[in-house]
């Protein structure tokens, strides 16, 4: 009860056992951008592992990764990758990714297999982690943009 899970990070839960459990976590609305690190290094891929932490479904091509330093490149082993966490069947981290997407050339985000074609209207949940897979140097910094009207003190828009 006394651990503080920042807000702009993922993290996964692993209960033990085979009986369903219920498991409330307490947060709270994001009323500013959240910046957050996507680490770059020298001939290494770094993986960083964030959340859309916030309570409005968004584009891939509005969560301003290519003003913040995503690279494309030819094809996905040469472009950043976007990999979206898949917990359907509630393993999350130990399952393959529900999508993977990277950016060409052009600037477009793009399915990698199995699916195909244009990204550039994928929706992201809220909540959803994002595995950031970053081919190059240097680290980016990426900020979550608030599209929603903030509450006032009686929570109302």
């Amino acid at each position: 009860n006394d651990k503080v899970v920042p807000t702009n990070e993922a993290f996964n839960i692993e209960i033990p056992g085979s009986t369903a459990t219920n498991l409330v976590i307490v947060g709270r609305l994001p009323t500013n951008g959240m910046s957050s690190v996507i680490y770059g290094a020298t001939g290494e891929t770094n993986y960083s592992v964030l959340c859309y932490a916030l309570p409005y479904r968004v584009t891939i091509s509005n969560l301003g990764l290519k003003g913040a330093g995503f690279v494309g490149g030819v094809n996905i082993q040469r472009s950043d990758e976007i990999r979206i966490l898949d917990n359907s069947a509630g393993i999350g981290s130990l399952s393959a990714p529900k999508r993977r997407i990277w950016m060409n050339n052009a600037s477009n985000f793009m399915f990698a297999a199995p699916f195909s074609g244009s990204a550039e209207n994928y929706v992201v949940e809220p909540g959803e982690a994002i595995i950031f897979v970053r081919k190059r140097p240097p680290s980016i910094t990426w900020t979550n943009k608030i599209f929603y009207s903030i509450p006032g003190k009686n929570v109302n828009p």
